[in-house]
């Protein structure tokens, strides 16, 4: 040979296999980096929060000689406020250039001069204040940036005073009060008083049909036994729900929402230690409510289903965060998250999620922290030290509700009556609580990929044995491109036909598809006997082998129509005329015209194309040597089959199964469109499943970018990728184990 024609040949030689060695690590460089990407996005969830010291306030001895009761924070962290006993309210910036510090002088509800006896956080920037004559206000602070002609930004501040409540007359003057105000209903006081008596008073308004506005007062006494001295209590945002702790460890409840007739819900021994309870406050949602103890325990009870009497609801410790070194003096819940900010006997500051009863992190200060004010946004705290100073820190929480336990764990939600795995991302209300388990949707993916493939392996395989080696092959070069154009088939359209045509059909004709499901292998068997009989004793009068399955088309065609047709009278006279109301009656199982039969009808007809293609080739390269030399020796057609063409094509076949399992797992359109989408956990067959990839595409649109729900998602997508990673690693395992053992594949 021409020694240039064999360098040209060896030329292009090593150029291919450049190209083919290049093309082929590119490919592994871009998995590599998708998969990178994804981690990237999703690992946020679990950093650890942060904080550092922002700014120090100095306050003038005057401020705080005269007592501080209350400090806090605007939104945007520019702004330290301090309300003193002398009815002060005081604004200093944290930044010099912010502005100059400004004092203002409280007005008395009476025109009085009076100072106040104690300042109680009410809600976001609402503030309960207690005068020393008994008077009572609520007062709301905001905060918005303000814009001059030059555009240069200031931050104003508007005090509001949204009611106020006189004296009870007759009554001593209270230690301590706390008001409300609902627009619908009015504002609610209650005040504690001298010999452990708890005073409640209910402004109640109630619009005329004219539009104008009554006002009813009504003054009273709890007359319920207190079981203990009473230390903290609070009352929700409307005023509805009255919560008492004492120094003995019990925990009351009483529901103001009938004005002028309170009934007592609750009297329990929270702690069998009797341990006093030192702080109490709601949870966002107004459903939970936090205890903090003298011993540094912090525990959060909600009404749960089922008390000792075995009915109703009762109040139940449901969550238990970590303990503190000392007691629990105050507690501020986040006004956006589920999250808890306790200030300690000894100066610190923790905070902690109650979902997933995570510690997030604690403050310490070189100057132990007497008071403290925490943000609307849950992004800063700042604490004064009773020496002057007030401290600023500035929080990075930004994913709190994001734990192993969140997306794994089985957790005890607000309102449920027992931990659970639960999916739903959002809802209507502000202070929705998020469930993001991910348990659900990973069972509904296995859900969907079992039903599908069990529908689509067994057709596939056997349809393949068929095709190989017992169907004409003039026949076969018909039959196998046809079963593969079905894999060209766009997944939006099987989902669409699946969701708009298959499922509805089903719904009214499911009796006579589960009697056709039975009675196909019972005519499978019969004609697979009965045309071996015929065939036997009339050899020369029977078509060509290879031909049978054009006498079982017709038959299944017959045995489709009766079935149906006798399903609808099965239904009548078994099932009352409505089979799926039946389910529902009888086997208390709702059906869902959406569901995994469904799902195994049309995921099983995208995967089935694939399946069967690898599985023929890989049956057909079995050496004809072998399945010849197994005929010679007095098999059957079936017995060579199953005994030495199966065996020997077993690698092809198991990687068949696993492309098509990957297909399955990975699949959205079908699923998306052909499910309920609703992330349940069962595998009863009429019920509907949310997938992996379904719920990204669902959750996507609607997911803020860079919020918990956004890098959720992503980790969703990275659990499928390295789910099928795992997958596909060990079915190359299998498979070359299998190959070996064969000795071909």
């Amino acid at each position: 040979m021409d020694a240039k024609l064999i360098r040209k040949v060896k030329r292009r030689d090593k150029i291919a296999r450049w190209v083919i060695t290049s093309g082929g690590m590119l490919i592994i460089l871009c998995v590599v980096g998708i998969f990178f990407l994804i981690a990237s996005v999703a690992a946020p969830l679990f950093f650890s929060p942060q904080y550092e010291k922002s700014a120090i306030l100095q306050l003038p001895p005057e401020i705080y000689n005269s007592g501080i009761l209350a400090v806090g924070t605007d939104e945007y962290l520019e702004y330290g406020f301090t309300f003193n006993t002398g009815a002060q309210l005081r604004f200093a910036p944290f930044n010099q250039k912010a502005g100059s510090p400004e004092t203002v002088q409280l007005e008395h509800p009476a025109g009085g001069t009076p100072a106040l006896a104690s300042v109680e956080m009410a809600g976001k920037l609402d503030y309960s204040l207690t005068w020393e004559d008994g008077w009572s206000s609520l007062e709301r602070l905001r905060f918005a940036p303000k814009f001059d002609d030059q555009a240069a930004r200031t931050l104003g501040w508007e005090l509001t005073r949204v009611t106020a409540i006189a004296p009870t007359p007759g009554q001593a003057t209270p230690l301590v009060t706390q008001v409300r105000f609902d627009e619908e209903r009015g504002a609610t006081r209650v005040a504690l008083l001298p010999g452990n008596k708890i005073s409640v008073t209910q402004v109640f308004r109630e619009e005329t049909l004219l539009g104008d506005v009554n006002e009813e007062t009504f003054h009273l006494l709890l007359s319920d036994p207190i079981p203990g001295e009473v230390s903290v209590f609070t009352l929700d945002e409307s005023g509805k729900s009255l919560y008492v702790g004492t120094r003995n460890g019990h925990l009351l409840k009483w529901d103001l929402s009938e004005p002028g007739e309170p009934h007592q819900k609750e009297n329990l021994l929270a702690f069998q230690d009797r341990r006093a309870i030192s702080a109490i406050s709601m949870v966002l949602g107004e459903t939970s409510i936090a205890v903090g103890d003298e011993r540094g325990g912090l525990t959060v009870w909600f009404l749960v289903t089922g008390n000792q009497a075995g009915n109703g609801k009762a109040l139940r410790r449901v969550h238990t965060l970590d303990r503190r070194d000392a007691a629990v003096m105050k507690i501020y819940p986040s006004r956006n998250t589920r999250s808890l900010v306790s200030l300690t006997a000894d100066g610190t500051i923790h905070f902690d999620h109650i979902t997933n009863t995570k510690h997030l992190l604690s403050i310490t200060n070189d100057r132990p922290v007497l008071a403290m004010g925490l943000s609307s946004r849950f992004n800063g705290v700042v604490g004064w030290d009773g020496q002057g100073q007030a401290t600023l820190w500035k929080v990075e929480i930004p994913h709190p509700e994001a734990s192993w336990s969140t997306y794994f764990g089985k957790l005890w939600y607000e309102s449920y009556d027992k931990p659970a795995y639960v999916w739903q991302s959002s809802a209507g209300a502000d202070d929705y609580e998020p469930k993001l388990s991910l348990i659900p949707l990973i069972f509904g993916t296995i859900k969907a990929t079992f039903y599908g493939m069990l529908f689509a392996v067994p057709l596939a395989i056997l349809g393949a044995m068929y095709t190989s080696h017992l169907m004409h092959p003039g026949m076969r070069k018909i039959v196998k491109p046809a079963i593969e154009i079905m894999g060209s088939v766009p997944s939006v359209v099987i989902g669409f036909l699946a969701a708009l045509w298959l499922a509805p059909l089903l719904k009214v004709t499911l009796v006579g598809v589960l009697l056709l499901a039975g009675l196909m292998p019972v005519l499978g068997l019969g004609a697979s006997l009965t045309w071996e009989t015929l065939s036997a004793r009339f050899p020369t009068r029977m078509p060509t082998r290879g031909y049978e399955f054009l006498v079982f088309l017709p038959l299944l065609g017959l045995l489709a129509w009766a079935s149906i047709a006798l399903g609808g009278v099965l239904e009548i006279w078994w099932f009352n005329g409505n089979f799926t109301e039946w389910l529902t009656g009888s086997l208390n199982t709702a059906y869902d015209q959406r569901n995994s039969i469904v799902i195994a009808f049309a995921l099983g007809f995208a995967v089935l194309p694939i399946i069967f293609t690898i599985a023929d080739d890989a049956l057909t390269n079995v050496p004809r040597n072998l399945t010849a030399a197994s005929l010679a020796l007095g098999a059957s057609r079936w017995q060579t089959v199953w005994r030495v063409v199966l065996p020997s094509a077993s690698p092809g076949i198991f990687a068949a199964v696993m492309v098509g399992f990957g297909r399955a797992i990975g699949e959205t359109m079908i699923v998306l469109m052909a499910t309920g989408n609703t992330p349940i956990m069962d595998w009863v067959p009429v019920n509907g499943m949310r997938t992996l990839s379904a719920n990204i595409a669902v959750e996507a649109p609607e997911a803020p970018v860079g919020g918990t729900l956004y890098r959720t998602l992503f980790l969703s997508a990275l659990l499928l990728f390295m789910v099928t990673f795992v997958l596909n690693s060990a079915a190359e395992v299998v498979r070359q184990r299998l190959r070996k053992k064969y000795g071909r594949y």
